[in-house]
């Protein structure tokens, strides 16, 4: 969005996304206008198509693969549709680009428009051979697709964030880990406050608990004030869960816990502060997005991973004063 309104700024950018998400969007100025549908069930999508069926657009760019989006999409008028290339998909998009797996998600979406400035096409170009896993190991994110905004630097509060819930059960690390990290911290002179989503209440209401002082924002913030919070903080300690993205466009630096899932599926946080702790188990992966069970019934990815371990890497980061 940040590229297509550096290259297109007097043409309105209109985005379709699911509800809750369009504020911070908004808020951002990274799209002029949002229009929201729900997942399950999928609400709205009868009046959204009538209202954008009305217009004309000059481009319509989908990083969505599924057969209800092509459909929408297929409805749309515009010059140009721009997809991913399915086998059953030419039938709504006009040009369909192959989507390269070997990079980050980022890098990927940001294919969709490589055909549309040289820029983009040439650090692509030079993005492909190089190995994007470990933050700790890679190059340094380009400005040309950085996610971040500006840090509150200036007004930079001790803060130490903890997100221990994830949508799956074998993403989250122990519940036993984020108290005892917590409690570190704690001992260290930072606050620490607990965030997540309102499914997330029991779980963090017992971390925060045991954690003399933290504060447990869990279903109280919106993405928009929770970003705000993070721009502020000193680190955010995350499972492998949507905290992580926002910390990155907020720049706030970031350890997150890999369990079931791999840095090379393309989500790492995309912030040059941010490290991954994870075990060397051989069960790994065993699920492109978590899972409700361990397919082994010993969560060994999780486990094995320490407090210890994690404090090493935020050391790493120099992030404290």
């Amino acid at each position: 969005m940040k590229n297509l309104k550096r290259l297109y700024p007097d043409n309105p950018l209109v985005l379709l996304c699911r509800s809750g998400l369009g504020d911070f969007f908004l808020d951002k100025k990274l799209v002029d206008e949002v229009f929201e549908v729900g997942k399950k069930p999928a609400t709205n999508w009868a009046g959204v198509r009538k209202d954008l069926g009305k217009r004309k657009f000059k481009f319509v760019v989908s990083p969505h693969q599924s057969f209800r989006t092509a459909w929408f999409v297929s409805r749309l008028k515009a010059e140009k549709k721009i997809g991913y290339k399915k086998w059953w998909n030419s039938f709504a998009f006009d040009l369909r680009i192959f989507r390269p797996m070997n990079l980050p998600e980022v890098l990927r979406q940001m294919a969709l428009i490589r055909h549309l400035d040289g820029a983009i096409d040439q650090e692509l170009n030079r993005s492909e051979d190089l190995n994007w896993a470990d933050p700790a190991n890679s190059p340094a994110v380009p400005y040309l697709f950085s996610l971040q905004f500006e840090a509150d630097i200036k007004n930079r509060e001790k803060i130490i964030y903890l997100s221990p819930g994830s949508e799956w059960p074998t993403k989250r690390w122990r519940e036993d880990g984020f108290v005892k990290i917590g409690k570190y911290y704690r001992a260290k002179g930072y606050f620490v406050a607990v965030t997540g989503t309102s499914a997330e209440k029991e779980l963090n209401a017992k971390i925060s608990s045991q954690i003399d002082g933290a504060r447990d924002f869990t279903g109280k913030t919106t993405i928009t004030e929770l970003y705000e919070k993070f721009r502020k903080g000193t680190l955010l300690i995350t499972n492998d869960n949507g905290a992580s993205h926002i910390a990155s466009c907020a720049g706030l630096p970031v350890i997150a816990v890999f369990g079931p899932t791999m840095t090379s599926f393309g989500y790492r946080p995309w912030i040059d502060k941010a490290r991954i702790a994870q075990a060397d188990v051989s069960c790994r992966p065993c699920s492109a997005h978590g899972t409700e069970k361990c397919p082994l019934g010993t969560h060994e990815c999780m486990k094995k991973v320490s407090s210890e371990h994690i404090v090493q890497k935020a050391d790493e980061l120099g992030v404290f004063t």
